[in-house]
C-alpha cells in the first residue's frame, strides 16, 4: 500500500492517481506499475499467480480477470484467510491458494499425520489449487517431502516463496514442490534445466 518500499516514489498508493503512479519509477525499472488488464493482454497464455494484499483490490481484480476471461489462469493468494474466502464466495471460477490459517492447519495435520484435520475442509471442492508457503520460518522447515505428499494426498499443490539462493531452490526441489515463487526466475529455470539433464 505504500510506495516508499519499493519505488522512488511516497506515500499511499490510494492516495495518487494513475498518471500520478505511472510517472513513478519501481525499483529501478524503466515504468511505473503495470496494470493487470495490460498483463493480461499482452500474455494471454501466461499462468499467474496474484497476492491480493489489501481487502480493497481483490473485488477490482476479479472484475479484470473475468472482463479478460482468464480465470483458468489466474491463482489469487493471500496471506488473510477471510479474504479469500470472500474471493471464493464471490468467484468461485477463480482458483486461490490457501491462507495462513489455512496452512497452519494443513502443516498440523501433515506433522501429526491426522487426516481428519483437513478431510472435511475439501478445498479443491472450493477452487483451492495450492499452499503458498515459505521452504522455512526461524528454525522451522515447513517444506519436506512428507509436507507434499501430504498436501497432494488432498489435491493441493505447494508453492514456495520467495526462493532466490541455489541452495534453498534445490531443497525445494527435492521435496517435490510444484512451484517456486522467486526475483530471479532465470536462475531457479538454470537449476531445473541442469537437474533434467543429469
Amino acid at each position: 500500500p505504500i510506495l516508499d518500499r519499493v519505488s522512488d516514489g511516497f506515500g499511499l498508493v490510494s492516495a495518487h492517481t494513475l498518471e500520478e503512479l505511472q510517472n513513478v519509477t519501481i525499483n529501478g525499472s524503466a515504468r511505473g506499475p503495470v496494470l493487470l488488464a495490460e498483463v493480461l493482454q499482452a500474455f494471454p497464455h501466461l499462468e499467474l499467480n496474484i497476492d491480493a494484499k489489501e481487502e480493497d483490490v481483490w473485488r477490482p481484480m476479479i472484475e479484470v480477470i473475468r472482463a479478460h476471461g482468464a480465470m483458468d489462469r489466474v491463482c489469487l493468494a493471500s496471506f488473510d484467510s477471510g479474504r479469500l474466502q470472500r474471493i471464493r464466495e464471490v468467484a468461485p471460477e477463480i482458483s486461490t491458494s490457501l491462507g495462513q490459517v489455512e496452512v497452519a492447519r494443513l502443516f498440523l495435520a501433515a506433522q501429526t499425520n491426522t487426516r481428519r484435520l483437513v478431510t472435511r475442509q475439501n478445498w479443491p471442492r472450493f477452487g483451492v489449487v495450492a499452499a503458498q508457503i515459505p521452504l522455512k520460518i526461524g528454525p522451522i522447515r515447513l517444506v519436506s517431502k512428507r509436507f507434499v505428499s501430504f498436501a497432494h494426498s488432498f489435491g493441493i499443490g505447494v508453492h514456495v516463496w520467495t526462493l532466490n539462493e541455489p541452495e534453498e531452490i534445490v531443497q525445494a526441489l527435492d521435496a517435490g514442490v510444484d512451484a517456486i515463487i522467486s526475483d530471479d526466475p532465470v536462475l531457479v529455470r538454470e537449476i531445473i534445466r541442469a537437474r533434467k539433464s543429469l
